[in-house]
């Protein structure tokens, strides 16, 4: 008899949960049967009910009963999709403030040491050279190192501002500014940053409070090397097509399989084949015919070949599946194109 229960929250206030269930996970023998009965005795159910009972109840098995309870899981999530998000919000914040505390606590007990005394010398206003050690880490790409770092950066911005929380803001907007910056001199277009900025903007509203504006500063950081990765696989992207395509293009006339060109620009055939599809909305195959169709063109332009000497030298090396191809793309037979030539 198992039941999974998912628990609801509204306005940040326990509810009660749902339930799914009872179940049975493997079928009933007389020993469970005999138990239930004794414990339905207390009740007043007599053994006949508790059989009956027993006979309606589903059976289901374990993965069964796991993705049930996934589903309800789910459906609860929906349901109170704010909420959830105000506890995975909690979480994240929390966190985040255990781990600035921790580090504010090492702060302190280091600071009879003489280099932790020369360090808050050298950043009497603010941590400067920790803001260059964060940008080169975003930049790379590090998102645990660099998180680590801002973490620091506010630990010590927290320290100087002495709790005044319009110091704090305008010390945390001029960071992530510093960091919008970076990201754009990494090669990132500002429509690509769009969102992050709207998330900049709101850390010097008045109605952010300290805990939102430590959220805000992470997402703010997660978002840059989020947009800055998907910025590099674009452009890294753009690079293997350019250079299957000019390999397309300057040996159209010899075998130009998927398995040949993608060994040629190092990458796999899944991987090629789905880049031509994406970016090029056609298919591998489609594109080498493409590019053999505009070669055949061009030397039915420039001179009087045979049909066999253009399929020759545009890489089918067979005359019929070249004139199949040619009518496919054109309408016509190749013939009757040069015919009106």
């Amino acid at each position: 008899m198992i039941k999974c229960s998912v628990p609801v929250f509204f306005d940040e206030q326990f509810l009660g949960s749902l339930a799914c269930g009872p179940v049975l996970l493997w079928e009933a023998d007389e020993i469970a049967r005999r138990d239930l009965a004794r414990f339905a005795q207390n009740y007043e159910i007599s053994e006949s009910n508790t059989n009956e009972i027993i006979d309606c109840v589903k059976q289901l098995t374990p993965e069964n009963m796991r993705s049930a309870a996934k589903m309800l899981s789910m459906m609860v999530s929906y349901m109170a999709k704010e909420e959830s998000i105000f506890l995975k919000q909690r979480l994240k914040i929390t966190k985040q403030q255990d781990k600035i505390a921790e580090l504010m606590v090492e702060k302190r007990i280091n600071a009879v040491s003489l280099e932790t005394l020369e360090r808050r010398n050298k950043f009497k206003k603010y941590p400067y050279e920790m803001e260059k050690e964060l940008v080169a880490s975003v930049q790379s790409g590090d998102s645990k190192n660099s998180n680590m770092i801002l973490n620091g950066i506010l630990g010590e911005i927290f320290a100087l501002s002495s709790g005044n929380l319009d110091l704090i803001k305008a010390n945390v907007f001029e960071l992530t500014a510093l960091l919008m910056r970076a990201t754009v001199d990494a090669g990132v277009s500002l429509t690509d940053l769009a969102t992050v900025m709207k998330k900049v903007t709101k850390i010097l509203a008045e109605d952010t409070e300290y805990d939102e504006l430590c959220l805000l500063t992470t997402e703010v950081l997660d978002d840059i090397i989020n947009t800055l990765y998907i910025n590099r696989f674009k452009k890294q992207s753009s690079a293997h097509l350019t250079n299957a395509i000019n390999y397309v293009k300057q040996n159209f006339q010899d075998d130009l399989s998927l398995e040949t060109v993608a060994k040629k620009v190092f990458v796999s055939t899944y991987y090629l084949s789905h880049l031509f599809r994406d970016e090029m909305d056609m298919t591998y195959s489609d594109y080498v015919a493409k590019v053999r169709m505009e070669a055949a063109i061009k030397m039915m332009k420039s001179n009087k070949p045979s049909i066999q000497d253009i399929a020759i030298e545009t890489g089918f090396h067979d005359s019929g599946y070249f004139t199949k191809t040619f009518k496919k793309y054109f309408g016509i037979t190749p013939k009757k194109y040069m015919d009106l030539l």
